[in-house]
């Protein structure tokens, strides 16, 4: 029996998201009109797809086997949008690039204006997020990711290296009457990434010295970091390229150096026959290659 791909999709993304009100958020459409979608999918295959409770959606035997068939389907789907796209040679329309927000406001926004006096008739979207956007799910053509991607059907090109620090405000070391001769690890509060596990188990790999460390604040992003930091709540971490913008930020510990970050160009490989593709990617590179370079 034929039946709808959108209502497919809107299936697809309900069973990833395990509730109506994320998926809808996720596909732009209203609640209430998912949940007609998800019906009319029921009755044209005369299945229940999902249990449902007040605990929320959980799918049922018949559910589990069709998400097999529908992610074959997305998935297949995805490859032919990539091969379409790929052969394009056409400079109008979009591309869009994904980066961490530091990326995102330090970088893109001079690379977008060269290529603006480049091709006057494109759109560049730039994606701020800390999360890995899905190449092969189109979540973006083009990504700048802190380490070397390991998806198959991916290329990269390291194009940079980020190395950090640990920083702290002026009144933040008098408070606690710091000295980087003599460190007392157990008088320092640290700003902790988005979760505490994440800063702790850093931080006791490297050194037993950050065993038990106190995490007096955290953050899921580096400007939101750097403004804890300034404020006086703690010593944070931040690239040492991004510190260079804010000179009210004090470099401690540098006896204990932290390991570097290497930056890569990602794309997928199908989008490489597009000559407009394959003409911002390799604008990009080197543009990263030559401004990384000079901070």
């Amino acid at each position: 029996m034929l039946f709808d791909w959108h209502y497919a999709y809107c299936f697809l993304i309900v069973a990833e998201t395990g509730s109506l009100s994320s998926a809808a958020k996720r596909i732009g459409i209203s609640q209430p009109t998912l949940g007609r979608n998800i019906s009319n999918l029921e009755e044209q295959l005369s299945m229940t797809l999902f249990h449902r409770s007040t605990q929320g959606l959980s799918l049922t035997q018949s559910g589990r086997q069709l998400l097999i068939h529908v992610k074959e389907m997305h998935e297949s789907a995805n490859k032919a949008s990539l091969l379409a796209a790929g052969t394009s040679k056409d400079f109008h329309g979009r591309v869009c690039i994904s980066a961490t927000e530091w990326f995102a406001t330090t970088y893109l926004p001079k690379f977008i204006k060269k290529m603006r006096g480049l091709y006057s008739n494109l759109c560049i979207e730039v994606v701020s997020t800390n999360e890995l956007t899905d190449l092969r799910k189109q979540d973006a053509d083009i990504a700048i990711r802190n380490g070397r991607p390991t998806e198959p059907d991916l290329i990269a090109r390291k194009v940079g290296i980020e190395y950090y620090g640990f920083y702290a405000s002026q009144d933040y070391l008098e408070s606690i009457e710091f000295s980087d001769e003599s460190v007392n690890w157990k008088s320092i509060d640290f700003i902790g990434f988005h979760k505490f596990e994440q800063l702790a188990s850093f931080l006791s790999s490297e050194s037993t010295m950050f065993n038990n460390v106190n995490i007096s604040a955290m953050a899921n992003n580096t400007l939101a970091n750097c403004a804890l930091i300034k404020q006086g709540i703690g010593v944070g971490i931040v690239s040492n390229s991004h510190a260079k913008n804010h000179p009210d930020l004090i470099k401690i510990l540098d006896k204990h150096p932290l390991p570097k970050s290497e930056i890569w160009l990602v794309s997928h490989q199908a989008l490489q026959t597009s000559v407009k593709f394959k003409a911002i990617y390799d604008h990009l590179a080197q543009f990263l290659i030559e401004n990384m370079h000079n901070n």
